[in-house]
């Protein structure tokens, strides 16, 4: 008789959940049941859904991806352990939406992210209740501090309690992990620290730290370090405090209900805001490449001869960009008097260069708040879009393509590099908010609740009473500071004891100095020195720079997971 492998898994947020029900589903197709022991870590009691789709958080917190797209399979029936865990429905049947049904010009919806940690808090509790806990099936919600190798076979899981648990491999499946505070923060904390007239929150969630916080109940000025989606969360939940949005006419306005003098200045380092998604699927549809078109750019760059030989993110390029010209034309007529040449030559200008400038492309000149109200209008399709609006449409509908043809590539480190960074950078166009978000912030500026005079890099001085804001003539004091920036996963930033230790031991090292760990397809860790393997798999984005596109919540329930579980098995 066989001794059962005890995998562990570190970290039970989606991606950990989904990982787990990949195992056992892949043990049950193979016919090895008895063959693996689980044991679970999870530090918060935020089970299947993690804290970012924390259950008990303000509704004011949005997921950014349409519930028309959010497309998570049913789990089937599972034999495991002599235990029948039950087949779990769909997001799309456990929310009562058949996307079908929905009508093109229909705007779509986006779920408070606690709707969605419902679905997947009871998708894990339908697994893990129908297994009574033993040896088979284990659940520690205590955090691990370490993971040390005992032998080539068996690795030591210490507690932070001190307990050690031992397993033959562990996956860590955690998600965002605290890094070492910048230069800025850390001056702007030991002035918080030794100041009782003002707060410093190094963190945007949870939010209702922020609403519960006195500076709050009285006059109070807010600065928000941040011009994205987290910074959109804490504007909306601080404005749903004192006020309410009301819609006549297909336009926005806010309305106080309460007599409390509240200004908030969101900034950022180049003070440009992200372009919402387009209303509806009408639109959306407008922007989706064809079959073939997607075929191609597949082909193209997921040629590993090619990828080898790149020396920069030429090649990406000059496979979409004939993509987005078509689109472009296509959506204005096809322009007479620009050809397919034309706009493909400023496409790939502007995805070289950020700082190009051409009269297709969105006026630097313009202020935040005209940007914003722009891309409203391209999104709602009042106005034709520029082609940083189209362009960006077009990536999104890419985006599978680019990730899985990407990933694992034969391209250079510093390539990759290059890769990752063109990616975030069009983040801005294509991983925006509903367009709801956008019309809010311009409602709440035209209210006066949002002030953005220093939304692009203003200068900030320490003075008595608090954070000085200043922007060439205008200047404001805010006594509440909120970091809403979250840290790109640099491994050598992090400041979590797991991964400190796994550094300090070298079993893990980052694939770039800007990036993530290096893996294999299965998600193992790799020595880029002699490709050693170790009996430790990372999925997420402490391997981002082997992976790209790792934070959205549909790559949770990818296939990468399942690649990891078909890894296990085959190695047992």
């Amino acid at each position: 008789m066989s001794i059962a492998k005890r995998i562990a898994i570190v970290g039970l947020g989606p991606r950990g959940l989904s990982a787990l029900e990949n195992l056992m589903i892949e043990s049950q197709r193979s016919g090895i049941l008895n063959q693996i022991d689980l044991i679970l870590f999870e530090e918060s009691p935020h089970l299947g859904n993690g804290p970012v789709y924390a259950i008990d958080q303000p509704e004011s917190n949005w997921i950014n991806i349409t519930e028309r797209i959010l497309v998570l399979d049913k789990r089937p029936e599972i034999t495991f352990a002599n235990y029948i865990v039950p087949e779990f429905p769909s997001y799309h049947e456990w929310a009562g939406i058949r996307p079908s049904d929905i009508s093109e010009n229909e705007p779509d919806t986006f779920p408070p992210r606690a709707k969605v940690g419902k679905y997947l808090n009871e998708r894990f509790h339908s697994l893990f209740d129908a297994i009574q806990p033993g040896e088979k099936l284990q659940l520690i919600n205590e955090r691990v501090q370490k993971i040390q190798v005992k032998s080539q076979t068996t690795l030591k899981i210490k507690l932070i309690s001190g307990k050690v648990f031992e397993a033959n491999e562990v996956l860590l499946a955690i998600g965002h992990q605290p890094t070492f505070d910048d230069e800025q923060i850390k001056e702007w904390h030991n002035f918080f620290q030794n100041n009782p007239a003002v707060h410093l929150f190094k963190e945007p969630y949870p939010v209702e730290g922020i609403l519960m916080n006195p500076l709050l109940e009285k006059k109070c000025s807010v600065a928000i370090r941040g011009f994205g989606l987290a910074m959109m969360d804490v504007v909306r939940a601080i404005a749903l405090q004192f006020g309410e949005f009301n819609s006549r006419n297909k336009q926005l306005s806010y309305v106080k209900t309460s007599d409390i003098k509240i200004v908030i200045y969101p900034f950022s380092l180049d003070g440009l805001p992200m372009s919402p998604k387009p209303l509806n699927k009408a639109i959306d549809n407008s922007f989706k490449p064809s079959k073939e078109q997607k075929r191609r750019f597949a082909e193209l760059i997921g040629d590993k001869n090619i990828q080898e030989q790149a020396g920069s993110t030429d090649f990406l390029i000059q496979a979409i960009s004939p993509i987005v010209a078509d689109i472009y034309l296509k959506i204005h007529n096809n322009h007479e008097s620009l050809t397919p040449e034309d706009v493909q030559d400023v496409v790939a200008n502007w995805l070289k260069d950020e700082s190009y400038k051409h009269e297709l492309l969105t006026s630097s000149s313009l202020s935040a708040k005209e940007m914003m109200i722009q891309y409203v209008r391209m999104a709602t399709a009042e106005l034709k879009t520029n082609l940083n609006y189209c362009l960006g449409q077009v990536w999104r509908n890419c985006q599978p393509i680019l990730y899985k043809e990407l990933s694992y590539n034969e391209c250079s480190e510093e390539v990759l590099a290059e890769l990752i960074k063109l990616d975030e950078r069009i983040k801005r166009y294509s991983y925006g908010p509903p367009v709801e978000s956008i019309q809010q912030l311009l409602a709440l500026s035209e209210a006066g609740i949002i002030d953005l005079g220093f939304v692009n890099n203003p200068d900030i001085e320490i003075n008595k009473d608090g954070w000085l804001l200043k922007k060439n003539i205008k200047q404001s004091s805010v006594s509440l500071m909120i970091d809403s920036v979250l840290d790109s996963p640099k491994l050598k930033k992090i400041d979590s004891s797991i991964i400190k230790e796994l550094l300090n031991d070298e079993l893990i090292e980052p694939i770039h100095s800007k990036l993530g760990v290096l893996t294999n397809e299965e998600g193992i860790v790799l020595s880029s020195e002699n490709k050693e393997i170790l009996p430790i798999a990372i999925l997420g984005r402490l391997a981002k720079g082997t992976l790209i596109g790792v934070d959205a919540i549909l790559e949770c329930f990818g296939d990468r997971p399942n690649k990891w579980a078909k890894g296990v098995i085959k190695r047992l």
